[in-house]
């Protein structure tokens, strides 16, 4: 998982990493955090966001990786980009 204060809409496609049909969605080098998980299951990241008013309209994404051997070369998988804007409903 990439959680980024950065995104991009549209994507910018992966077939230069050999990941046809993938899409990068998050901006990795604007305040950008990776977690990584254990196999074999589901997870969740905890995200502590203060209830300040001037961090309305702040805008966080995110995006998953997963290793999935055959599918591609690089046997590995993007997942669609979450963008979520704080304050927003």
């Amino acid at each position: 998982m990439v959680v980024s204060l950065g995104g991009y809409n549209p994507g910018l496609p992966l077939l230069g990493m050999r990941m046809p049909g993938c899409n990068q969605y998050v901006d990795l080098g604007v305040g950008a955090t990776i977690a990584f998980f254990p196999a074999n299951g589901t997870a969740s990241v905890g995200l502590a966001i203060p209830g300040a008013v001037s961090l309305n309209g702040v805008q966080i994404y995110a995006q998953s990786v997963t290793f999935t051997a055959g599918y591609n070369v690089l046997g590995m998988l993007a997942s669609q980009g979450v963008r979520l804007v704080i304050g927003a409903f």
